[in-house]
């Protein structure tokens, strides 16, 4: 078991709001990671996943100059549903940015940019696609340690604890919350 994982149930409210954001997210143009050379895609290997989806609304830090992000200016409605969501499912978690993942199968990574604790959650018409979040063993192996995001979410230090996705048939989306 990894300290410091916190879950939380998703309610039959939440899930409705989910599937609100998601009808929205399908109305929005968010880039394809196939081929894109950005850093986050590149580490995760999404960039050599031709369904694979990524874009991030909120606050992003270009240089040393922190700004709204082009998503934020494209689609302002998005943050406001997902300031929505979590103030109903988890009042006191504190972001800033949001990531969207759509179709997306990250490989092993650390999120170093965040600041604390991430909260992540998935949602769609998919099957598989757990959360890995992998410890260090006496040994210096990783073990892995398995999370269905889609029925509970969880918030962890991603900048500490090394995470994947698994593969998954279907639509699946998630979503990052972080500071």
């Amino acid at each position: 078991m990894i300290t410091n994982v916190k879950q939380r149930p998703i309610t039959k409210k939440q899930k409705q709001m989910l599937e609100d954001i998601q009808a929205e997210l399908d109305l929005c143009y968010i880039p394809t990671s196939f081929g894109a050379v950005r850093h986050h895609c590149v580490k995760t290997n999404t960039h050599t996943q031709k369904g694979a989806r990524q874009d991030v609304v909120g606050t992003v830090v270009i240089g040393s100059t922190r700004t709204q992000s082009a998503c934020q200016k494209r689609h302002p409605q998005l943050m406001r549903l997902f300031k929505k969501f979590m103030k109903d499912h988890a009042p006191e978690f504190k972001f800033r940015t949001v990531y969207i993942n759509i179709d997306t199968m990250c490989d092993a990574h650390f999120d170093h940019k965040n600041s604390g604790e991430s909260l992540l959650i998935g949602f769609g018409d998919y099957s598989g696609g757990e959360t890995w979040l992998f410890k260090m063993q006496a040994d210096g192996s990783m073990k892995p340690y398995q999370y269905d995001i889609s029925k509970k979410s969880i918030s962890f230090d991603g900048s500490k604890i090394m995470h994947s996705s698994q593969k998954f048939t279907g639509k699946r989306y998630s979503l990052v919350f972080f500071q």
